[in-house]
This record gives C-alpha cells, sequence and structure tokens, in this order.
C-alpha cells in the first residue's frame, strides 16, 4: 500500500442522554467524539494536537432558515474551535453545509487531501447537537467570541 492510501482508522461517537439542563456544549459533544476515535485508533487523545486537517459538517441550529432564529450560543468557527480545544494548528480546515451527504462528502474530500499528499492527519466530525441547543434556547442569548 502506498503511504498517501487513505485509510480510516478510529471512529468515534458521543451520546448524551442526561438532563437537559446538564447538556454539554456543542464543541463539547464534538471533542468527546473525536477523542473516542482516537482511542478507537489505539492513540490518545494528545495524540490529536498533530491533526494537519480538520472538518466539521455544519450544525442544523447554523442553517438558514427558522433555526437560525432559535437564541442558543453559536461558535464563529467550528473547525477552529475545535482544533484550538486539541490543541492543533491545521494546514486546512471546512466547514460543510448542512444535510444532505455532507458527511460523506467531508470524508471523500480528506480522502482526496490525503491522496494528493496535502494531508496525512486529518478528522471529519459530525456533530448533532440536541438537547445542548434546548438547554441553551432557555439561556439568554450569548454572544461568542
Amino acid at each position: 500500500m502506498e503511504d498517501n492510501t487513505p485509510v480510516l482508522v478510529g471512529q468515534g461517537q458521543f451520546t448524551y442522554r442526561g438532563p437537559p439542563a446538564d447538556a454539554p456544549s456543542p464543541l463539547q459533544l464534538l471533542l468527546k467524539a473525536t477523542e473516542a476515535a482516537a482511542l478507537d485508533a489505539g492513540l490518545s487523545p494528545q495524540a490529536l494536537a498533530a491533526l494537519d486537517s480538520v472538518g466539521v459538517v455544519a450544525f442544523a441550529i447554523d442553517a438558514e432558515g427558522a433555526l437560525a432564529a432559535l437564541p442558543v450560543p453559536r461558535l464563529a468557527n467550528p473547525p477552529a474551535s475545535l482544533a484550538q480545544r486539541l490543541g492543533a494548528s491545521p494546514r486546512w480546515s471546512a466547514y460543510t453545509e448542512t444535510g444532505g451527504n455532507s458527511s460523506q462528502h467531508l470524508i471523500n474530500v480528506i480522502c482526496e487531501r490525503i491522496a494528493a499528499r496535502e494531508a496525512d492527519f486529518a478528522v471529519g466530525r459530525r456533530g448533532v447537537p440536541g438537547l445542548a441547543d434546548e438547554k441553551a434556547a432557555r439561556q439568554p442569548r450569548l454572544r461568542q467570541l
């Protein structure tokens, strides 16, 4: 196998089932699932600091339309926020459109970048904040920095 053959080596998922008042933020959900993927791949969460590519599928709360009016805190740049929490400084990042086959398209793009030797160590994440959004909707609108 050539050294630029894309290989998926870990997957991670985190589902919160507790009370809405204690729900993790969307960033915390992404972080927990990403760390679970690292562990599944046999890596420590600290190894994620070496990521050179970070992609995140857009949250439904960021879509145009009625959801955009919900008074929930939003991340200005989810891939950059995730990378920062992981201690990574990626050369490339993407925040996709929401819905459809966005998750698969993100993985395809990451694999193409690896095959083209434009990336070596990447993560693609999809988060579906639900209870976290419900909790936030009951809080005063927060300004994201």
